[in-house]
């Protein structure tokens, strides 16, 4: 029987990539390649900017990798844009409803919560999903 590796899940990259502005260029290159990323029509600037998201974002990788920690970060198909149009737009749109960020000290906010029940039925007080 013979096991094949699990596909990769994105491009794997090395310290040597992050060495100089050529090896970003050949690693941003391969990447385009490996998902058939095209920017055709872009112009200079945009391409330019596009560079500069995937570098930042490989760079962020590299070091949140780095971590000990139970999971590892790769770079997949949205690797030039994720951070700026899909993150940024929809966390500002977020909390900008919701107020902004919570400050606090990252504890549950109920923890001195005392004599709960042990369960609600919620349908007896009309709180449920219509």
């Amino acid at each position: 029987m013979a096991v094949a590796p699990a596909p990769a899940l994105g491009v794997p990259f090395t310290e040597k990539d992050l060495a100089s502005e050529e090896s970003l260029r050949g690693l941003y290159e391969t990447w385009r390649s490996y998902h058939t990323v095209s920017r055709r029509g872009l112009g200079a600037d945009a391409e330019a900017r596009r560079f500069n998201v995937f570098e930042e974002n490989v760079r962020y990788i590299h070091e949140a990798n780095k971590k000990d920690r139970p999971f590892r970060l790769a770079l997949n198909k949205f690797a030039d844009e994720f951070r700026r149009t899909y993150a940024g737009s929809r966390v500002r749109h977020h909390r900008s409803l919701s107020g902004g960020r919570r400050q606090g000290d990252g504890s549950f906010m109920y923890a001195d919560a005392e004599n709960l029940p042990a369960a609600v039925d919620w349908r007896q007080n009309r709180r449920r999903a219509r």
